[in-house]
Formats: C-alpha cells, structure tokens, sequence
C-alpha cells in the first residue's frame, strides 16, 4: 500500500529534515527514513497509533517516529 503527503505536511517534514541537516546530514538521513516507513506501516495500518483529547479530532491520531535521534 502507498501513501501520500499532503502539501503542508511535504513542507512541514521538509523543515524538519533540513532543520535537522544543518547539525547532520546524516542524522537527517536517517530520521527521513524513520518517516517513510512509518508513513508505509500507518498506510497499511491506518488505525495505529492514539488519540490525544486536545486535538479535538476524533480520527487524529498520534504516533512516534523516533524516541532518539
């Protein structure tokens, strides 16, 4: 199963990595595939993660990419 970002969130994961990258390159590598294949297993498993009351959003959902970077 495929995914895709929407524009927002391509921006927002594009700060983050090269906000990442200007301390290592190779850390911002390696978190960006932390991303993908998160991104894959919530596309194949779309009801992972939690919910957060303060989201106000029943269907978001919540998950952690990395605990260490």
């Amino acid at each position: 199963m495929s995914y895709l970002l929407t524009g927002p969130a391509s921006r927002d994961l594009d700060e983050i990595i090269g906000y990442i990258s200007e301390q290592s390159v190779q850390t911002a590598v390696m978190v960006a595939q932390r991303f993908q294949k998160m991104f894959q297993r919530i596309a194949e498993l779309p009801g992972i993660g939690h919910r957060r009351d303060e989201l106000n959003d029943p269907n978001a959902r919540v998950i952690t990419v990395s605990g260490i970077w």
